[in-house]
């Protein structure tokens, strides 16, 4: 997506994203080096992807929908190939870029090896009053279908309580009060429940240096929040020193029945029911951790790097992209895409491409550095 494919199809991001969740998974990830073992989901894939990348021109959209060559109404996009990080609204089809956020790790304690290190997270949340992306102060959220709402997380994590907070106004309209503290939240499909994720410390907590360090797993379960009423379940959950990512939180199944889990160390995901019980895979469900999965119609399935018929599992397209990260709408996808040269699989901007590969066009301008600089961002993607 990615980044956050080839780990999905290398077992995968996760990403760049991210929230993701979920969050994702994601920036979370087309590189197939461990050297940032806690951002896998966002970041593994993307080397793996250049290296079978084809580099393509962008065409502009424009001219793509007054040929009639796609069902994606002009209005629906909104793109600002001169702007990175966005300032401006991004969006296509169904789906907008709702946040972004940037990434660094910060020294809370010690030096060297002993430094205890956290990755703390700077959000900017679309205002859709102002049309506009703008700073804002919470430590972790995520945002309900309809971008109207968005569930918040208070700074430092783990926070002891969830806000639900009217995106037009930026003012929390209610807080849901915690017994055990929380590193993140997932909106359902229908935008009427939250995942809230559990954990004792905040969740990305290594020990060491940045090039060398110990895993520091914190996750302790997970609430099911109904934001009408406020009610709250926890299931107790905790992680085991096996798993691949410090943070690990829930996600939701395609219908919002079950909640997902990925299981990194062994590569498959868990589902649970709302009562907390494990379940089986249900039918239809494809997982592909943070990368599109199945489109809205159900008709297609993307793993980030290819797209395919699910009727018969064929190929349909490898676009050429570095990763596809969500669906727009049935026949066109949001991903990451490189320049003419793809010599650098960090300078890297958000596109629109068709099932086919064949139309493309930038959405946002090239994200520049490598993984690891604090101002690189990280879209998360939510239906409007």
């Amino acid at each position: 997506m990615n980044l956050e494919q080839l780990v999905r199809e290398t077992f995968h991001d996760l990403t760049e994203d991210s929230p993701q969740p979920a969050p994702d998974f994601a920036d979370r990830v087309l590189r197939v080096r461990r050297r940032r073992r806690i951002r896998a989901l966002a970041t593994v894939a993307a080397a793996t992807a250049v290296a079978v990348i084809v580099a393509v021109a962008v065409p502009g959209l424009a001219h793509d929908l007054a040929d009639g060559l796609t069902g994606l109404p002009a209005s629906t996009l909104v793109s600002h190939p001169d702007q990175s990080p966005p300032r401006d609204l991004i969006a296509a089809g169904d789906t907008a870029m709702s946040a972004w956020n940037t990434k660094k790790w910060v020294v809370r304690s010690g030096s060297g090896k002993n430094a205890t290190r956290t990755l703390q997270y700077t959000w900017h949340l679309y205002n859709p009053t102002t049309g506009r992306y703008e700073s804002v102060p919470w430590a972790y959220l995520d945002v309900a279908p309809g971008m109207k709402t968005a569930a918040v997380l208070e700074g430092p994590l783990p926070s002891k309580r969830v806000g639900l907070l009217d995106m037009s106004t930026g003012k929390v309209t209610r807080w849901i009060g915690l017994d055990h503290p929380a590193g993140g939240v997932s909106w359902s499909p229908k935008g009427d429940k939250l995942a809230v994720t559990t954990y004792s410390g905040v969740p990305e907590t290594i020990i060491g240096t940045e090039v060398s360090w110990v895993d520091v797993f914190s996750r302790t379960g997970y609430y099911v929040v109904d934001t009408a009423s406020g009610t709250t379940a926890f299931h107790a959950l905790p992680q085991g020193n096996d798993d691949h990512n410090t943070r690990e939180d829930l996600a939701w199944s395609r219908d919002g029945s079950l909640l997902k889990l990925p299981n990194m160390a062994n590569g498959d995901t868990w589902y649970f029911d709302l009562q907390g019980e494990r379940r089986s895979t249900p039918e239809g469900e494809r997982d592909a951790f943070l990368a599109p999965g199945l489109s809205p119609d159900g008709r297609h399935f993307s793993d980030g790097g290819q797209v395919t018929d699910t009727s018969n599992d064929a190929v349909i397209s490898k676009p050429p992209v570095q990763s596809l990260r969500a669906w727009a709408d049935n026949d066109w996808l949001i991903g990451w895409g490189c320049d003419s040269t793809c010599g650098n699989e960090f300078h890297n901007r958000l596109v629109l491409v068709d099932i086919h590969g064949k139309h493309v066009t930038a959405l946002s301008g090239y994200r520049e550095g490598k993984d690891s600089d604090s101002g690189r961002w990280y879209p998360l993607f939510t239906k409007r």
